[in-house]
């Protein structure tokens, strides 16, 4: 009986939320009208933190207007992004509310036309005092108007979230413009220029988490096959060239910046994570492109090539997890998994690459006490180093990670695995 009451007393509070929200009007120009929005706003979301008896306020469209009203100060910012959180708070986990109002209502696309900013720098300077600007050529020409990383980090928030619907993921797979907002975001996101202040966290790194969570969701939800791809030619130009963008990041590397800074180890991991849901036909194709006609482990532009950052990766978090022990051992799953799935399309390339990479090598002429040849002599300390933290994963309590980690060893070893194991 007490909690019925006290569910009712939440629902009086919220319907005098929401008449108070509905009358909030456009308050672009008056500081002190702004405020008030603001710390009403924010009595909303501290509110909407506990679900029961909020329905009044889970509908209100104030949110909604709020958020896309044009903001030209600071204040007016912290208005639509206090009124973002609320809107975030009214879809999550409501998939048929999302169906209803977002999908419906067109919403979905005004929500993305807030993603349509040309200049995220004055926020990222202004946090890391690196102050960067991008062309319009960078953007595809899209209107000029600025905004904060913060702003844009929940913008894209609002979108995932309604990713729970499956209508919203099916008219995002569909949509040219939102394939070319992502692009263009994520380019901005994981630009060389800013590395530094990627690694650095904050608003900027969790943009391009959020962004390739949602790489990740659409790329399960796409129907990767060639009839898809001559239908929509221009959508899957732009999957190209977030793919290509995806294996930059993951060579992304800086002489000031350690290998297993975990923020750079995180954004790399959930990049990989998109390649898992391409079809096995398409991976080499996707991950390795032109390399593997060359045959030679850098691209043209001296970069090194997809395969020997993955190595790269690799060895990074075997340190993170084995050595360091500063990440759990399920983190190496993706990495893992992509690796093993590469070397499962049998492309002969990819194999030798992988096995010349991970195997250690016997040295010649090494015997034991009795003048046997010593298997566990090897040429190369540092493969061995590594390929020994790997073979740990054989034992390890995660059944996924040792799963994949021995069925990878085993296709690497295409003779009896004794050998090369025995060193160990």
């Amino acid at each position: 009986m007490a909690a019925l009451r006290e569910t009712e007393a939440r629902e009086c509070d919220a319907a005098e939320l929401a008449s108070q929200v509905r009358g909030l009007a456009a308050t672009e120009n008056e500081t002190h009208s702004q405020q008030t929005a603001i710390e009403l706003l924010e009595r909303c979301k501290v509110f909407m933190r506990d679900r029961r008896g909020i329905d009044a306020l889970l509908t209100v469209e104030r949110f909604f207007i709020l958020a896309e009203s044009s903001a030209t100060t600071p204040v007016a910012w912290k208005v639509n992004e206090e009124a973002l959180k609320c809107a975030i708070n009214s879809v999550f986990s409501r998939p048929d509310f999302v169906e209803r109002h977002l999908l419906a209502t067109s919403r979905l696309s005004r929500v993305l036309q807030l993603a349509k900013v040309c200049d995220h720098g004055r926020a990222v300077g202004a946090q890391l005092s690196a102050v960067a600007s991008v062309s319009q050529l960078e953007w595809g020409g899209c209107e000029q108007r600025p905004g904060p990383a913060s702003f844009h980090l929940l913008v894209w928030k609002l979108v995932l979230v309604s990713c729970e619907a499956p209508g919203t993921v099916a008219a995002l797979c569909g949509s040219q413009e939102a394939w070319e907002l992502l692009f263009s975001t994520l380019h901005f996101g994981i630009n060389s220029s800013r590395i530094i202040a990627l690694a650095a966290g904050g608003d900027h790194s969790a943009l391009v988490l959020d962004l390739l969570k949602l790489l990740a969701v659409l790329a399960n939800a796409m129907a990767w096959a060639t009839q898809a791809e001559g239908a929509q030619p221009e959508i899957y130009d732009f999957v190209r060239r977030t793919g290509d963008l995806l294996l930059h990041a993951l060579r992304e590397s800086h002489p000031k910046l350690s290998a297993l800074n975990p923020v750079l180890l995180e954004i790399k991991n959930r990049a990989l994570e998109v390649f898992l849901f391409i079809p096995s036909r398409l991976l080499t194709a996707c991950v390795c492109g032109d390399e593997l006609q060359s045959g030679d482990a850098t691209t043209p532009d001296s970069e090194p090539s997809a395969l020997s950052a993955l190595v790269k990766h690799l060895q990074a978090m075997l340190l993170a997890t084995r050595v360091e022990k500063t990440r759990p051992i399920s983190k190496i799953l993706p990495i893992l998994i992509l690796c093993h799935n590469l070397t499962q399309t049998a492309n002969a390339s990819v194999s030798a690459f992988f096995r010349n990479a991970v195997l250690p090598v016997a040295a010649p002429h090494s015997t034991t006490a009795d003048g046997s040849p010593d298997p566990r002599a090897v040429d190369d300390e540092a493969t061995a180093f590594y390929f020994k933290h790997l073979t740990f994963f054989l034992t390890c309590l995660d059944s996924d990670v040792k799963r994949y980690a021995g069925e990878w060893i085993f296709l690497l070893c295409n003779e009896n695995g004794t050998t090369r194991l025995q060193w160990h």
